[in-house]
């Protein structure tokens, strides 16, 4: 089967995140309720496996929130991967956070992450989990370190062109011992050779503090292996 070529991988993409723009310009006027947010996050993968059995990833996200009218964060993010056995791989990395605080100035956060995540095929049908240990650290305020637990269950549909993609993400504060937050998302992905592009709705609600605000997420996604 002849593999389309990256300029034609790239074309789709312009028009994935052309079909983005008209979306996020319908919802722009609509303001979001007191208590929730509408945001749109943008993110790019670049992942090369340089073996059998080692890969790095550098991933670029953008996020824009209050109803997306401002760039909140910018965060560039750098992996590498071991494969243990077939279906298992660790995984240990670094993520630079630039957020925007409430004086409306970015900020720089810093947040190192390790753990595995797996994935089981069944016929069309994959299966995948991810348990990451992670640690903010914050240049600024009391609450310097915080310690967290995230684990990612997905599961996608890959028998057509385009696949359906499910998955769900518990944040667990280790600090407090308390559940701190639930992203749940669907998308629908579209591979083109080594490339894949991604449109999906994402929707983050807080548990632990109940004053933060209630995320709905229009997500642009792209990733390349090299």
């Amino acid at each position: 089967m002849q593999v389309p070529s990256l300029r034609a991988a790239r074309r789709r993409c312009l028009r994935c995140g052309f079909l983005l723009a008209v979306v996020l310009c319908a919802l722009r006027p609509a303001r979001a309720r007191a208590d929730s947010d509408v945001q749109a996050w943008l993110e790019l993968d670049l992942e090369h496996e340089f073996s059998k059995k080692w890969a790095v990833t550098y991933e670029q996200h953008l996020r824009f929130d209050d109803n997306l009218s401002r760039l909140s964060q910018v965060l560039p993010d750098l992996s590498l991967t071991m494969r243990l056995v077939p279906a298992v791989r660790a995984v240990a990395g670094y993520r630079a956070q630039y957020v925007r605080t409430g004086s409306g100035d970015f900020e720089l956060r810093h947040r190192p992450y390790g753990g595995a995540q797996a994935r089981l095929e069944r016929g069309a049908l994959r299966l995948s989990a991810r348990a990451l240990f992670t640690g903010q650290i914050r240049t600024s305020g009391q609450d310097r370190f915080r310690p967290a637990l995230r684990t990612r269950f997905a599961a996608e549909w890959r028998a057509r062109a385009w696949r359906p993609r499910v998955w769900t993400e518990i944040f667990f504060d280790l600090d407090t011992s308390a559940l701190d937050k639930v992203r749940s998302g669907i998308d629908l992905a579209r591979p083109f050779g080594k490339a894949e592009v991604s449109l999906g709705y994402r929707l983050e609600v807080p548990v632990q503090d109940t004053t933060e605000l209630t995320l709905h997420i229009l997500a642009l996604s792209s990733a390349f292996e090299l």
